[in-house]
Parts: C-alpha cells; sequence; structure tokens
C-alpha cells in the first residue's frame, strides 16, 4: 500500500517515524547470504583530505539550552501543507522540498531572490527523497514504480519527463549522488548500494549482517557516511567508496541518523534523540566531538547544509506544522 493513499494525518504519523522519531527500518529483508560475522572496525588509514575519527572517540558534550540559541532558528516555509526533504541547490539560488497536501506529495522549488515556488510536474507517488546534480540542473530521487515498489528516477529540471534508472523490484530509496554525477548510491536490501549512471547493474558497498541506509557521499568522493545498527544502536557509520572497514562516528546510546556532511567535509550534521527529543546536532571530525544545535521541545529533523557552509535548513514542528527552517551555524564553526 502506498504511503499516500492514508489520510494525511497518518502519513503525518508516519513520516515522522521515518525521519528520526524511530530507528529506520530497511526496505526489504535482507538476503541469507551476507556474512555472519561483523568486520573488524579499525581506523581507515588516511587516503584523502577527509578526516577520520579515532577508534576511541571523545567524549559527546552538550551545551546548557539558552534562550538565544533556541531564537535562532528563522521559519523559512509557511504553507498549510506538510513540508519535508529539503535540499539547497549547489548555487544556492533555489531551495528543493517536498510538500504534501491532499494526500500528494510534489517537488517544490523555491527561488530565494523573491520567495516564490512552484512544484515540479513529476506524475509519480512517493516519498520523493531527491539530490541535486552538481550542475543544479538534474535531480536523482525515489518513487513507486510500476510494480509498486520504490525505485530511482532521474529527470532534467525544469521539466524533463522522470526516467527509471534502477531495475523494478526490491524496494530502493535514500538515493545520492557522487560529486561529479557519475554514480548514484542508494539503500535496498539493508545495505547501501552504488550504480554508475547509465547503467542499470548496481555494486553492494556494505555487506554486514545489520541494515544501512541515508548514504551520503563525502564533498570529495573518497568516503560514504551512512547510517547503522550494527553496533545494535542506531548510529552515523563511514567507509571509503572503494571498499574497506568502516568507522563508527557516533557512540551515543540514543540514535543517531540523517547525517549529510558540510560543504568542506570537516563537520556532519545530523538528527539525534540523546538529549531526550529529536534534535540537530554537529559533528566535527578534527575534534571528534558534538554539538547540540537546536534545543526546540518539538522534533527537527532532516538537516541540509547551505553551499556556503554557514547555515543548514532543517524540518521542524515548533510552528504547529511541519514546515522548513534555517538556523546559522557560524558560531558553532
Amino acid at each position: 500500500m502506498k504511503i499516500f493513499s492514508f489520510p494525511l494525518l497518518a502519513a503525518l504519523t508516519i513520516l515522522l517515524l521515518i525521519s528520526g522519531c524511530q530507528p529506520a527500518v530497511p526496505l526489504e529483508e535482507k538476503t541469507e547470504d551476507l556474512p555472519t560475522q561483523l568486520p573488524t572496525h579499525t581506523a581507515i588509514p588516511a587516503v584523502t583530505d577527509t578526516a577520520l575519527p579515532t577508534e576511541t572517540p571523545l567524549p559527546e558534550p552538550s551545551p546548557e539550552p539558552t534562550e538565544e540559541i533556541l531564537d535562532h532558528a528563522v521559519q523559512v516555509t509557511t504553507d498549510e501543507a506538510v513540508e519535508f526533504h529539503p535540499k539547497w541547490s549547489p548555487d544556492g539560488e533555489t531551495l528543493g522540498y517536498v510538500s504534501y497536501a491532499n494526500d500528494k506529495a510534489e517537488i517544490w522549488l523555491m527561488t530565494v531572490a523573491d520567495g516564490s515556488a512552484a512544484p515540479l510536474e513529476i506524475n509519480l507517488e512517493g516519498d520523493f527523497a531527491f539530490v541535486w546534480s552538481s550542475g543544479g540542473d538534474q535531480l536523482v530521487f525515489d518513487a513507486y514504480d510500476s510494480t509498486d515498489h520504490l525505485a530511482i528516477w532521474h529527470m532534467t529540471l525544469p521539466d524533463g519527463q522522470p526516467t527509471q534508472i534502477t531495475q523494478q523490484g526490491k524496494g530502493k530509496a535514500n538515493p545520492s549522488w557522487s560529486p561529479d554525477d557519475s554514480q548514484i548510491a542508494f539503500a535496498t536490501l539493508g545495505d547501501i548500494w552504488i550504480q554508475p549512471m547509465g547503467s542499470t547493474t548496481a555494486e553492494k558497498l556494505t555487506t554486514d549482517p545489520a541494515s544501512e541506509w541515508h548514504p551520503m557521499w563525502s564533498p570529495d568522493g573518497s568516503m560514504m557516511l551512512f547510517s547503522s545498527d550494527r553496533s545494535s544502536n542506531t548510529d552515523l557509520w563511514m567507509m571509503p567508496v572503494s571498499g574497506g572497514d568502516a568507522v563508527q562516528i557516533t557512540t551515543d546510546e540514543g540514535y543517531d541518523d540523517r547525517g549529510d556532511w558540510s560543504p568542506d567535509g570537516q563537520y556532519i550534521i545530523f538528527v539525534s534523540d540523546r538529549s531526550g527529543n529529536d534534535d540537530i546536532w554537529l559533528y566535527s571530525l578534527e575534534t571528534q566531538t558534538v554539538t547540540q544545535i537546536t534545543f526546540h521541545a518539538e522534533t527537527d529533523t532532516m538537516p541540509n547544509w547551505h553551499p556556503d557552509g554557514q547555515s543548514i535548513v532543517f524540518v521542524s514542528e515548533r510552528s504547529g506544522n511541519m514546515d522548513i527552517w534555517e538556523i546559522d551555524l557560524a558560531e558553532y564553526l
């Protein structure tokens, strides 16, 4: 059954569950031919300029919330529709997001200069988790195919026809585009897979018996960040795109999910309930410490960096509706 056939209230509930209120669940059951032993999580040798954590993470302190910090977030969207999956275009001139209203989800593009926004004509159903190409003229996103499984689709902006680029069967979601636009990563069967653009053949990147989801390429294209429950808890992990051992980034007993690299590759923004509520946190790869960014009593989730690396957009219910908000990070960097 598709998510958008439910009433709006049910759809909201499901969306919150998958966006951070509970640990993520793999789209399909994993096959039985996966390894039965966990890999040894050793530090990865330095292969690029991307900083890596040591095997023993440093303590992860969090500051006490203050009224000043609470007031930093600025509301971006105010429509009565449910809005989520915000993604900045590479030039920072357009904010894309998904809007759900009248039992229908659509990708909308907002022009920052004048605040005008309009939906794309896609004529598909799905969650529409999407990502921009490096040039900002194309999108890849997940939506249902003719077999009612999530698949990865490609379209050229502004009005190209969507084309399915993954094989049918076995739901595929959470697409991420390599910085050079040559490959896409996605989650299916509880693992992260990589597929060259122009091909329908994907290769498995992760092989752990646990589940992995929400892949995200590093800005230099050498590393893959993802969420996993291989530590018996939902945490952030990374591994070389070329293969090798995975390194655990976060170790708190709360769940940590939806990691996103800063444009310079020095920070990771993510969602965590370690404070007792779903909030946005910042991880420094240099110091291996975390800082709490949002403190509101309502859920904050789905963070995405601005291309200038100085702010993020995220989804929050602090207005009483699920909207897009923005917060400046200059003082934390």
